[in-house]
């Protein structure tokens, strides 16, 4: 059942994504909040499979994206699946790709790919790199998501037991506080 609610959102992903743009500017603010409320949800389905699964569509997806956008989607999933594995320098390898992708499309890196990375560095013990990174992170978050996960990186490498507070609380507002930790 999950399997299939993820091709469905994944397919639902690629049709708001591939830069569609609109000349009407109330149209295009609502897309961009609907792409930003599915790029969240993607990110909350992907906690709710196991990681393996996630790993598994994810691959699967990078071996023939359909564009940009749903290649450096199933980067930070694969980053955010090897992370919950574990496997911090592999998620550090995995995320530094969707950071490449990031900047080769000119656009500037994600809140949540330097929160990703930050919790990557951090797992594989790179402290001050992750702090770093972090606060970077916190810096950059504009919608809900991005932010419960920078303060969720903030919290690790800082101990700041505010910002966890933080984290949950936004992520409670997301309804996926369970699957965040």
């Amino acid at each position: 059942m999950r399997g299939r609610r993820w091709r469905e959102a994944w397919g639902l992903y690629g049709t708001l994504l591939p830069g569609f743009r609109s000349g009407h500017g109330a149209f295009e603010t609502w897309l961009e909040a609907e792409r930003a409320w599915l790029h969240s949800a993607m990110h909350g389905l992907s906690l709710a499979l196991p990681a393996e699964e996630v790993l598994r569509l994810s691959e699967a997806e990078l071996e023939a994206p359909s564009d940009k956008e749903r290649a450096l989607m199933a980067l930070l999933m694969q980053g955010q699946a090897l992370l919950r594995e574990g496997r911090g320098k592999e998620a550090v390898l995995v995320l530094g790709q969707a950071l490449g992708m990031q900047e080769f499309g000119g656009g500037a890196f994600s809140a949540l790919s330097l929160a990703l990375l930050a919790e990557a560095h951090w797992q594989w013990g790179k402290g001050a790199k992750a702090r770093q990174t972090a606060e970077k992170a916190l810096r950059r978050a504009a919608d809900a998501y991005g932010q419960a996960r920078a303060y969720r990186a903030w919290h690790l490498v800082s101990g700041d037991a505010g910002a966890l507070e933080q984290a949950r609380r936004l992520a409670e507002g997301l309804g996926i506080a369970d699957l965040l930790g």
